[in-house]
C-alpha cells in the first residue's frame, strides 16, 4: 500500500469510516466521558486534512469517504455541512463518469460492481439530502440500465 492507498482502500476512507463508526458506537462508558466523541473528531479532522493534502483527486475511495463524512456530519446535527460533503461526493462521482454505462469501458467485473454501488449510494444520499433541504439535482446522463 503506497502512502496508505490501494485501489479500494485509502487513509482518507479509513479515517472517514472510523469517524462515523465512533459516532454510532454503543460501547459502555464512552458517552459519559466524551472520549469516543473526541476520538471521532480526531478521525474526522484527519480525513479533512487528507482531503486538503490530496487535493480531492477524483477516485472511488474519495467519493466513498466524502459520502461517509456527509453522514457523520448530519449525525452530529450539522446538516448544512453534511449536505456540502454529500454534494461534493456526488459531483465527484459524476466527474468520474460513475453514472455512465460501463459495458463499453473495459472495466473488470469487480470494478464495474464497485463503481455501480458507489454511484447508486451517492445518488441515494443526494436524493435523501435533496428531500431534507428541498432541492433537486438530477443529472441528464444517468444510465438506468444497470
Amino acid at each position: 500500500m503506497s502512502r496508505g492507498r490501494t485501489k479500494y482502500c485509502s487513509s482518507l476512507l479509513v479515517n472517514a469510516i472510523l469517524a462515523l463508526a465512533c459516532h454510532y458506537s454503543d460501547r459502555k462508558g464512552t458517552r459519559e466521558t466524551g472520549s469516543l466523541a473526541v476520538t471521532a473528531d480526531h478521525f474526522f479532522q484527519e480525513a479533512k486534512r487528507i482531503l486538503v493534502v490530496e487535493g480531492e483527486a477524483p477516485c472511488l475511495t474519495s467519493v466513498q469517504a466524502l459520502a461517509l463524512m456527509s453522514l457523520r456530519e448530519a449525525g452530529c446535527g450539522r446538516n448544512s455541512s453534511g449536505w456540502m460533503y454529500s454534494g461534493r461526493a456526488f459531483r465527484m462521482a459524476l466527474d468520474m463518469g460513475l453514472n455512465l454505462p460501463l459495458d463499453l469501458q473495459g472495466f473488470s467485473p469487480t470494478e464495474t460492481e464497485v463503481r455501480k454501488i458507489t454511484f447508486w449510494g451517492c445518488f441515494t444520499l443526494d436524493k435523501y439530502d435533496s428531500k431534507r433541504h428541498s432541492t433537486h439535482f438530477i443529472p441528464t446522463s444517468i444510465s438506468y440500465e444497470y
